[in-house]
């Protein structure tokens, strides 16, 4: 069974709409943006040609993969994950490529990054011939992150192509921004949908086996400690003094969070 929002984001791409898709983690973002290309493979040339799915990070691949095969069910389709540890493309020409934003933006420009040169002109097309989904890609860089997705979300509105963003972080600023001047459609998760996402969402950390255990509790608790460093450097300042003590990611366990909270000090 489809959420709303879901079903408003197949409705409106369906009708040559891009839209973007604000709702929060674990509630269906990416199925939402998967869902048209899924329903259109068979009759809406602009839309169900080609999928190109863009993510900030490598490691976020694998689970769009796995969404797609099953929405897919036993249809057969070609899929191919890319990027610079598992270059899997070639030349973007499947029919649904999952992808991290370095690779598409130098491959939007006719330079890709893992593929020979002189077939840039051949990349850059299959951008052109896609429908294109890209998945909080602004993370990559914080001061380049959104002005390169304005950017590309422009030329492919020039062009008339199909695009959906999907977001749990973009400020309302720039929401409304992007769809005063991209001409996209707001899609917004129900307060329904998010109350009954919070009564069953269970979160699962996955191992890949390439860290060490310690290395891996390393890496969290450094990235933890920049946290603790932000708060810091905001508490210094003399009007916001008092008004917090600790700065914690909304996605951190809470017991978890103590345990670091407590080496930390």
């Amino acid at each position: 069974m489809m959420r709303d929002f879901q079903q408003e984001t197949l409705e409106k791409l369906k009708n040559k709409q891009s839209s973007l898709v604000v709702a929060p983690t674990g509630i269906g973002k990416t199925r939402a943006t998967l869902l048209p290309f899924v329903n259109s493979l068979h009759d809406d040339p602009l839309l169900g040609s080609r999928l190109i799915y863009s993510l900030p990070l490598r490691v976020l691949t694998k689970g769009v993969e796995d969404e797609l095969k099953a929405l897919l069910g036993n249809h057969r389709l070609p899929i191919a994950i890319h990027h610079g540890e598992e270059p899997e493309s070639r030349i973007f020409s499947e029919r649904a490529c999952i992808t991290t934003i370095d690779q598409y933006l130098t491959a939007f420009a006719g330079a890709p990054l893992s593929f020979a040169m002189n077939s840039g002109h051949a990349v850059a097309g299959a951008i052109l011939t896609s429908y294109s989904a890209f998945d909080e890609v602004h993370l990559l860089s914080p001061e380049k992150g959104l002005p390169l997705l304005f950017a590309i979300l422009k030329l492919r509105q020039r062009w008339g192509l199909l695009s959906a963003v999907s977001t749990a972080t973009l400020p309302n600023s720039i929401i409304e921004y992007f769809t005063k001047n991209l001409g996209l459609e707001v899609i917004r998760a129900s307060d329904s949908d998010i109350q009954e996402r919070d009564s069953w969402r269970k979160v699962k950390i996955q191992y890949d086996g390439q860290l060490e255990e310690k290395d891996f509790l390393d890496l969290v608790y450094d990235k933890f400690k920049q946290v603790k460093e932000v708060s810091r450097s905001l508490r210094q300042l003399e009007h916001l003094s008092g008004h917090f003590d600790v700065v914690i990611h909304e996605k951190l366990n809470l017991n978890y969070g103590r345990w670091l909270m407590s080496k930390s000090l």
